[in-house]
């Protein structure tokens, strides 16, 4: 799981007070714990049985944690790069193979004069 500043949403509390909100980001994995109630979104906490009156931590995962799972997740985000592994060493080999061949047969940018090379 990874935790950061969320910079679209501001909590504000029953007594008006704002308070940062965070954004998530969990696996696939857990997030298909969360959705079955075998893990708390409020604290992560892992549940033996799904959806428990309540988390050790409080939270009422009985009667909100479905709810408040649908109107929060924003679906799947990708962390990382935007190409896969696979991608990334394709190109990695394509350019050692370039470097490669430029060492084994060197070319030269430097252009002789005709009048030179006849001489």
């Amino acid at each position: 799981m990874a935790v950061d500043v969320d910079g679209k949403r501001v909590g504000i509390g029953p007594d008006g007070t704002r308070y940062t909100e965070y954004e998530f980001v969990y696996t696939e994995y857990d997030v298909g714990r969360i959705r079955a109630g075998y893990a708390c979104m409020e604290c992560g906490e892992a549940q033996e049985v799904p959806f428990p009156e309540r988390c050790i931590c409080g939270y009422p995962m009985r009667d909100d944690q479905s709810r408040r799972f649908a109107e929060q997740f924003d679906g799947p985000t990708t962390i990382g790069p935007s190409r896969s592994i696979e991608e990334l060493r394709a190109e990695d080999e394509e350019q050692k193979e370039r470097a490669r061949r430029q060492r084994e047969k060197p070319t030269s940018s430097i252009i002789v004069p005709s009048w030179i090379r006849s001489a």
